[in-house]
């Protein structure tokens, strides 16, 4: 199964800040550098890990009932995984967990399975977790104002960069109108990243040694 087939029913970026309150995003995350070697270091995906990932599942299941919530979610990634860049993108987290949770079919008698992550459902969790925060990264670099949204003269204005990260766009313009599936005027969070997942976008600073990894999405 492809993850990027699928599409993520809830907007992460309208409702994060009611689900993470003291949400930190903007300017902060546009001119923090990250460590992408630190993040892929904690981030066990390669099939080969899979003890690693077991030994981190239980780290973030502390009641031990096999599930993991959102909120288990984003606990874990400050307090287990101490990754402070991802922890301030709860629109990242979001789109990875509600991708994650609907990988798979649960078969738990007690039938809530599927509204929370498996162990089975994990090391998929952890790559879309890589990958989105990869693409909220370029999104704040991209929105210069820090409203949360891209506007026509935000995306235009950043041409030289986007093309670095997706490759030549000869109308910008256009592209931006075929993102903007709402006919909003702006780009939002969630219809970036189905754009940057069709672009198979890439930043150009980031330390991508998950290439393996890619092969399963």
């Amino acid at each position: 199964k492809q993850w990027y087939q699928r599409r993520v029913a809830i907007t992460a970026g309208d409702i994060s800040l009611c689900l993470f309150p003291g949400t930190v995003t903007g300017s902060m995350s546009r001119n923090k550098k990250v460590n992408w070697t630190a993040i892929n270091r904690k981030l066990p995906i390669d099939r080969s890990l899979k003890a690693d990932r077991k030994r981190l599942f239980r780290s973030f299941d502390p009641n031990g009932n096999g599930i993991l919530s959102l909120a288990e979610v984003d606990k874990s990634i400050r307090d287990v995984l101490r990754i402070d860049d991802i922890f301030d993108a709860k629109p990242a987290i979001m789109r990875a967990f509600q991708s994650a949770k609907a990988v798979t079919k649960s078969k738990r008698s007690d039938g809530v399975g599927d509204d929370y992550i498996e162990f089975r459902e994990f090391r998929y969790f952890l790559i879309a977790l890589r990958q989105y925060f990869e693409y909220y990264q370029a999104f704040e670099r991209t929105d210069s104002s820090g409203d949360h949204r891209l506007s026509l003269k935000e995306f235009k204005d950043a041409k030289s960069k986007i093309e670095k990260w997706v490759g030549k766009i000869q109308d910008m313009e256009a592209e931006f109108m075929m993102i903007d599936k709402n006919g909003g005027g702006f780009i939002l969070f969630d219809e970036f990243c189905d754009w940057a997942i069709r672009k198979h976008l890439d930043l150009e600073d980031d330390d991508d040694n998950t290439g393996a990894a890619r092969k399963d999405w």
